[in-house]
């Protein structure tokens, strides 16, 4: 990031129209089989680097540990070498 820098994403939204469970791998995760279809929804993420720290914010409820958005970034300031911080 350079000062200032603030990057602006889509996520574009999907909807299952088919998902059948195959079993669970090793993992816990589970193997499917699944037909996805793309819709004109979607989130808007903007991205700002700050000195230190995470600062999240947002319409929807508070997060928690299973959200994939906290879990990407303390994904990401694990391997910040420069360990600065972000706003989502």
């Amino acid at each position: 990031f350079t000062p200032l820098e603030i990057m602006k994403y889509l996520a574009p939204a999907k909807v299952n129209l088919y998902l059948e469970i195959l079993g669970r791998r090793a993992d816990s995760y589970h193997r499917i089989q699944t037909v996805m279809q793309t819709v004109s929804l979607y989130d808007e993420l903007e991205i700002e680097p700050l000195p230190k720290g995470i600062k999240f914010v947002s319409a929807h409820p508070l997060l928690n540990k299973n959200n994939l958005i906290l879990q990407a970034v303390n994904l990401l300031q694990k391997f910040n070498k420069k360990k600065k911080g972000i706003k989502i």
